[in-house]
């Protein structure tokens, strides 16, 4: 990808593919455990695990947008944008914390795990969707010389 930044190649083909072909590997076993999470966790390790599988349910969540934006982390560094990461990363650690804080505010485990999840799968969302668009902007296209 380097390479490709450095010789004016167009990125968005490999971006996309790269991050598709990741959502699309990752799909199976988060919607395996979305869809039967405590039922699953219950039977592989026991009765006691079935509130592990609720938080499973919510947690994959975000896991599949982390599993998913590596591609567009990798470009953040090609592209040099370590200073917009590092500020995302305050952010999100800054909403983590808000998330967990706000659930034990309204009383349940579960409830701050769901914020905290979905905290997180809206900010690894957010950073896939940034970079999709930086590499789009008309001045990261690749220029034709003459």
């Amino acid at each position: 990808i380097s390479d490709k930044h450095n010789e004016g190649e167009d990125l968005y083909p490999d971006l996309w593919r790269t991050t598709a072909g990741l959502a699309a590997l990752a799909l199976v076993p988060v919607g395996i455990i979305v869809l039967v999470g405590p039922p699953l966790f219950s039977f592989i390790f026991g009765e006691e695990w079935t509130r592990a599988g609720h938080y499973a349910q919510w947690l994959v969540l975000w896991w599949f947008f982390g599993f998913s934006n590596v591609p567009a982390m990798m470009l953040i560094h090609t592209f040099g944008l370590q200073h917009l990461l590092f500020g995302y990363e305050v952010g999100q650690a800054a909403a983590r914390v808000g998330a967990i804080a706000l659930g034990a505010y309204l009383g349940t485990d579960l409830t701050a795990i769901m914020l905290f999840a979905m905290v997180g799968a809206l900010f690894n969302g957010f950073l896939i969707v940034f970079v999709f668009w930086y590499v789009r902007r008309p001045e990261s296209s690749p220029t034709l010389e003459s």
